[in-house]
């Protein structure tokens, strides 16, 4: 076990068991949510020996956490190229459930339930058997899932099958990435364009292509290839337990815990159900609806495809900026509340996109809202995988599970909230 002697000044939270020692590779778990990561504090906090023992960023301004082992095994030593090929697979993979559920509305209740509890599944499956084989064979599920004639069971059961991608990135993503890259990474895995690229691009084939363009049978056939060809492992145990017992799952769980996954469900739930409602509120005839055509709703879902796209950039950088005034201010030291301040930006423009939604053009409030999903998320995936970095797995499946109740409930509510009261309460209230 990688351990060094401490001073006998040093606070009690970064001890081993002992009381003596720094365990370096379970440090990052026992210190989450404050985290020493200027080279310069490390010298103060841990004195001199540890620090100079400790693996640095390239660019030398970030101590890296969880630290590297020499072990080239170990994901952290992959090179970049590799890295972001694993997580661009498992990006690509994560589209597939939405080929299958983002088309139709009536039947969407059991997929939408089932891709939320499939995630659930999956965390426990890629804990035991790692991620490779779960994401393999579970895509293997989704691509045999395309027969016409049951076409609702299919779907329900492709959400199951389809989830594992969805809650597993943050797994990989930690994994192959040290603190300081974590939040960017989440970036770019982000699935929330996904629920907008079927639409935007089925809308245009099924009419010449049919059915079977639907159920993205080709395209989960090549993201299946990809995981055959390139997907590698990325499980890595970076720590000897300290006792042949297992481990009891100590995750703290309590009601603010509780009100973040509640509060990221909600505020999801209102996109997904002006995703799946917005061919019906859309196509209606005025004063209800605006009467577009088929293809021009389709045309219109690159709004939230590209708006999603440039929130993402945005977060990324945004969120640097903010954690990098906050560790100059801290003199040093990482706390895993500064993700939080780019949540107070996601709100501010979610509400004046509701109303821009409702009283302006569809696009630009629709923009607006995608933009501000994009800041939301990356704000309470960043925390909660600084929070709990040892479960940050159960973290994202639960996540997923509160994101899917919420927003299978809201494409049975909006449509008909819209048709008997009007758009402006119905926005209004989301808003609020």
């Amino acid at each position: 076990m990688n351990t060094a002697k401490l001073p006998d000044n040093i606070s009690e939270k970064y001890r081993s068991s002992n009381g003596q020692d720094l365990d370096l590779s379970s440090y990052y778990e026992r210190a989450a949510g404050s985290l020493v990561v200027d080279p310069r504090k490390a010298q103060l906090v841990f004195g001199e020996d540890i620090s100079s023992a400790l693996k640095l960023s390239e660019d030398g301004k970030f101590v890296l956490w969880p630290q590297p082992t020499d072990d080239p095994a170990d994901p952290q030593n992959w090179n970049t190229r590799r890295k972001s090929l694993q997580l661009a697979i498992i990006t690509l993979t994560a589209i597939v459930p939405e080929f299958d559920i983002g088309i139709g509305v009536a039947s969407l209740f059991w997929a939408l339930l089932c891709n939320g509890i499939g995630g659930i599944f999956a965390i426990i499956l890629s804990r035991r058997i790692g991620r490779l084989p779960v994401l393999f064979w579970l895509l293997i599920g989704c691509t045999l899932a395309h027969s016409l004639v049951s076409f609702s069971v299919m779907r329900s059961l492709t959400a199951f099958c389809a989830a594992c991608p969805h809650v597993t990135g943050l797994l990989v993503i930690n994994d192959m990435c040290t603190f300081h890259l974590k939040a960017r990474k989440v970036c770019g895995h982000s699935v929330i364009i996904s629920s907008f690229l079927s639409p935007f691009i089925l809308g245009f084939l099924v009419p010449t292509g049919g059915w079977a363009y639907t159920v993205g049978v080709i395209y989960s056939s090549l993201i299946l290839c990809l995981i055959t060809v390139f997907g590698r492992e990325t499980r890595f145990e970076r720590s000897i337990p300290s006792s042949v017992l297992p481990r009891r799952l100590s995750m703290k769980f309590d009601v603010s815990t509780l009100l973040g996954l509640s509060e990221k469900g909600v505020l999801f739930s209102f996109a997904i159900g002006m995703n799946v409602t917005t061919s019906v509120l859309l196509g209606e005839k005025p004063p209800l609806g605006y009467s577009y055509g088929q293809y021009a709703i389709s045309g219109i879902y690159a709004t939230p495809v590209i708006s999603s796209l440039a929130g993402h950039w945005i977060a990324g950088y945004l969120n640097d900026f903010i954690v990098n005034s906050i560790i100059r201010r801290n003199q040093g030291v990482f706390e895993a509340e500064s993700r939080l301040w780019m949540y107070y930006f996601a709100v501010l423009i979610y509400v004046v996109g509701l109303f821009k939604l409702l009283v302006a053009v569809v696009i630009i409030g629709w923009a607006m809202r995608q933009v501000a999903v994009a800041l939301n998320t990356v704000a309470v995936y960043a925390y909660a995988n600084d929070c709990f970095p040892k479960y940050n797995g159960e973290v994202s499946g639960l996540m997923s599970l509160f994101r899917a109740l919420a927003g299978f409930s809201m494409a049975y509510i909006q449509a008909g909230w819209v048709n008997e009261k009007g758009a402006l309460q119905a926005f209004g209230c989301e808003a609020s």
